[in-house]
């Protein structure tokens, strides 16, 4: 029988802060590339142009739409258990363009419009989800779901789709934007008292810049083997050979392996297609030191 029930609530507390902590690291992001990028016109005005401009937009999407795409749900949203449904006719996940029409007013759904729509439409809609066909819901709550053509309901019975390549690539280039947006904000705070003060502005010595880089990542490679953009997405680094192998060696070769790095700032399309075509998708530097970015605890020989 074709037909769909949904049960929703407003959720508005939870949707409310869900939508505040991602645009507030989608600020953070943007004042950092202006703050670092940033020029100032004839007429005072700071502006950015080429990449760093276009890079607040790759952001926003990555943050917003891809999320949602991956993972079912925003940083934000599955920080509160929030997941959105399609209500079209033999969907739930949502689709691309769902996702787009869903984001591309998400300035006007966090406005008093917005919330107000979330307590006066039949599902609860904000206009992003009236337009789009969807509905979000609380998977928590027994008492919100989304019945199709007499299915159990989706927050009892909804599981993502079997990871693969997209997904993994995309975990890891958002693990290290994450890390490099918390390296750049450390880089904020320290660099009055580690660089010096030039035509009114700090800056640090190239020598400076990469010491901290590496002391940076290195330390949270050596200790925990992830960073802490790695550990939101669950990825680890795993060594190839046995566990018998000397834990020096093993520091050895993860110090090796991010020497690497800079080949990914100067050539990044080198290890994206190294990632692709190898068989564990390993960066260069992965491959020479023996190491994978394990996502689901396997074992490799």
């Amino acid at each position: 029988m074709n037909r769909t029930t949904t049960i929703t609530k407003p959720n508005l507390k939870k949707r409310l802060f869900a939508g505040l902590i991602d645009y507030s690291i989608i600020f953070i992001f943007t004042y950092l590339i202006f703050d670092i990028w940033g020029e100032t016109n004839a007429e005072g005005k700071i502006h950015v142009i080429g990449f760093p401009a276009l890079s607040i937009f790759i952001f926003w999407f990555i943050w917003t739409i891809g999320f949602e795409q991956f993972f079912g749900a925003t940083y934000g949203n599955s920080l509160f258990k929030l997941k959105p449904i399609s209500i079209r006719k033999n969907h739930l996940k949502l689709t691309l363009g769902q996702s787009i029409k869903r984001h591309l007013v998400d300035l006007i759904d966090l406005s008093p419009i917005g919330l107000g729509l979330l307590k006066n439409t039949e599902n609860n809609q904000r206009l992003g989800d009236i337009w789009a066909e969807t509905v979000v819901i609380d998977v928590t709550d027994q008492n919100q779901s989304v019945k199709k053509f007499d299915e159990i309901p989706f927050s009892e019975s909804y599981n993502l789709p079997k990871r693969n390549i997209a997904t993994y690539f995309f975990k890891r280039v958002a693990a290290f934007l994450i890390d490099i947006l918390l390296f750049a904000l450390i880089m904020k705070v320290l660099t009055p008292y580690i660089g010096h003060k030039f035509e009114g502005k700090y800056y640090t010595s190239t020598l400076t810049f990469i010491t901290c880089f590496y002391c940076y990542f290195l330390s949270q490679d050596l200790i925990f083997k992830q960073t802490l953009g790695k550990r939101i997405f669950n990825l680890k680094l795993k060594l190839l050979e046995s566990e018998s192998i000397m834990i020096k060696n093993g520091y050895v070769r993860i110090i090796f392996r991010r020497m690497f790095d800079l080949l990914d700032f100067v050539f990044p399309f080198i290890d994206i297609a190294s990632i692709f075509i190898t068989k564990k998708n390993q960066r260069i530097g992965d491959r020479l030191t023996r190491i994978i970015v394990d996502e689901n605890n396997k074992n490799y020989r």
